[in-house]
């Protein structure tokens, strides 16, 4: 097995800080269909951020 990594088709969605109107993104939902890395994805993303922040995650599938 090699290192984890999260879906490079993602970067955008969880790299995006503000919109294009200008307003900051403070909630992000991913959606689509099945046998796709979106919780996979969530998960990672949530340990990464934890590392840094002090942040309350509510995850749903």
């Amino acid at each position: 097995m090699g290192n984890p990594s999260l879906n490079p088709n993602l970067k955008d969605f969880w790299m995006t800080r503000v919109l294009p109107d200008g307003t900051p993104v403070t909630m992000r939902t991913l959606h689509g269909g099945r046998m796709s890395t979106k919780s996979h994805d969530a998960a990672g993303m949530a340990i990464a951020r934890a590392n840094h922040h002090k942040e309350i995650f509510l995850c749903t599938r």
